[in-house]
């Protein structure tokens, strides 16, 4: 898995990244453009 660390600025865009739903959908902020997204973070044990 590769970890990257970047750091965030207010009023700054964030970098496009793609993330995988636990139904292993893959969802790209960049296709969210103009929505609000929130992007819960679960750390999971299973």
């Amino acid at each position: 898995m590769r970890r990257n660390s970047i750091t965030l600025t207010v009023g700054r865009s964030v970098p496009d990244f793609t993330l995988s739903s636990i139904d292993g959908r893959e969802h790209v902020l960049s296709s969210y453009r103009g929505q609000r997204v929130l992007i819960v973070f679960l750390r999971g044990t299973w």
